[in-house]
Order: C-alpha cells, then sequence, then structure tokens
C-alpha cells in the first residue's frame, strides 16, 4: 500500500558497514537476520539494492522482561 511505503525506512548497507563496523556484507546481513528473529527488526534485505527497508525496530527503551532476549541474542551473534 501507499502508506506502507511512506512509513519505511531506507538504510543503505555502506552506511551500516560503516556505522556498525562490520567487515563484510555476510556480517550485516547476518545481524540484520539475527535481529528479525529476535523481533527487534521487521523489514526486507534487498539484496540486489544494497539496502535494508526498515518497517520496525524495537525503542531502545525495552518491554519489561525484554532485556535478557535482547542480551541473548547479542550473545549468539
Amino acid at each position: 500500500s501507499g502508506t506502507r511505503g511512506a512509513r519505511m525506512k531506507i538504510l543503505p548497507y555502506i552506511d551500516l558497514l560503516r556505522v556498525l563496523r562490520l567487515p563484510t556484507i555476510r556480517a550485516l546481513e547476518d545481524l540484520i537476520i539475527d535481529g528479525i528473529y529476535a523481533d527487534l527488526l521487521r523489514g526486507r534485505l534487498d539484496q540486489k539494492l544494497q539496502q535494508f527497508e526498515v518497517e520496525y525496530a524495537a525503542g531502545r527503551d525495552l518491554a519489561p522482561g525484554r532485556l535478557n532476549n535482547i542480551l541473548g541474542a547479542l550473545q549468539d551473534w
């Protein structure tokens, strides 16, 4: 729908690699996929255009009980 596109945020891989200090696109995509599985992110990896289309990202304020899930996902990564 038209409103969906208006709410999405496009994050180019090149910017994410620099900000997150990741060595490869593979490492970046793995991190994003882990974030999706941990329900911290929702969106679409666009490998052709080398960008992540964010539909949802968990806020920095955590809901009660979420900290352990996030820490576990980061430790697994």
